[in-house]
């Protein structure tokens, strides 16, 4: 298990997140970080997954059980489908994970970044955000 996996496991009863008014202790973060890798189970290290929905509990859990996964990670909060299939494609996704209908999607994807390679060759985990900086279309 990862060391932060263990660090985190120190602070048991102690409050980690409040979400839409509701306290998750790190005990109840860990149990749903486990729920979650049970649930991408089908998803092999080092795929870039895409994550399409808003911030919260369980999706921030999702997220770690990538990481811990050892997955490329692309969290992706727009509701446009131009959007998202633009981010997908860009990032060279070949997992969509909808956590609004909790279905992962399989993608055709054969190509990959150079930094993906990269980063799969070190077998490390990585994240793929989006910024327009100052101006223009996000990359």
């Amino acid at each position: 298990m990862f060391c932060f996996v263990s660090k985190l496991k120190a602070y048991e009863d102690k409050k980690v997140l409040v979400f839409e008014n509701k306290q998750y202790s790190y005990k109840e973060f860990l149990e749903k970080i486990q729920e979650q890798k049970e649930f991408i189970k089908s998803i092999k290290k080092a795929e870039v997954v895409a994550i399409l929905g808003d911030y919260s509990f369980d999706n921030l859990a999702l997220f770690f059980a990538l990481y811990l996964n050892k997955n490329i990670i692309v969290p992706i909060t727009s509701k446009l489908k131009k959007v998202q299939d633009e981010y997908i494609k860009e990032a060279f996704c070949s997992k969509v994970i909808d956590t609004n209908t909790n279905e992962i999607k399989k993608l055709n994807t054969v190509e990959k970044h150079d930094l993906i390679k990269k980063i799969n060759e070190k077998d490390e985990a990585g994240l793929v955000l989006f910024s327009s900086g100052s101006t223009g279309k996000p990359k």
